[in-house]
């Protein structure tokens, strides 16, 4: 999933933290080295340690949280405009579409790709990518016990949507082909309407 941009009109540290993302999410996260993230984002590298003393992998966690914090806004929005999980799943993989095909195929979700090339001693970024997941699933969560769920099936439903929209977005971007994201979007409104019932 995806909702970043890169705006360097913010503060040091939220321009380093955008131009991050889109770097991890272009080229991954070993193949992106800090001195590449300054020239970017136009920063000497003292602001870089000023901010994330713990280096590239405390801003991989910010960026992470940072990701996060904007899927779980754009969900509570949703909410507040009483959009449907159909409405919401059909905007989500459209607007999931254009920034894949914007980007040339080129891009991946953010949260997989730290996930896949974090180490096994990497405790601490392992365990803020799993926080990530689980505020969005709850943000998913609330949308389908709003939609009047149950709480077991909503729970069910909110990982399976996290599952499917996180799968079919590497997918998509792996395929060239935006199929598996149309193919998520059919399952989980089929899904939603069996669950509904």
């Amino acid at each position: 999933m995806n909702r970043s941009s890169k705006p360097f009109t913010l503060g040091n540290r939220e321009t380093l933290i955008a131009v991050a993302i889109d770097l991890f999410q272009r080229q991954g996260y070993y193949a992106t080295g800090l001195n590449e993230i300054l020239s970017v984002a136009e920063l000497p590298k003292g602001s870089l340690y000023h901010h994330f003393r713990g280096g590239k992998t405390d801003l991989a966690i910010a960026c992470a949280e940072s990701l996060s914090e904007q899927i779980v806004q754009y969900l509570q929005n949703a909410l507040l405009q009483k959009q449907s999980y159909s409405e919401l799943i059909a905007q989500l993989i459209a607007e999931m579409e254009v920034w894949l095909i914007e980007n040339d195929w080129g891009c991946g979700s953010l949260f997989a790709t730290l996930s896949h090339e974090a180490k096994p001693e990497d405790i601490e970024l392992r365990e803020a990518i799993n926080s990530c997941y689980e505020n969005i699933q709850g943000a998913i969560f609330t949308v389908l016990r709003e939609q009047g769920l149950k709480e077991e099936v909503a729970r069910e439903l909110s990982l399976s949507t996290l599952l499917s929209l996180e799968g079919a977005l590497s997918l998509s971007s792996a395929m060239g082909s935006i199929c598996p994201l149309k193919n998520a979007e059919a399952l989980l409104l089929l899904s939603f309407e069996h669950r509904a019932q």
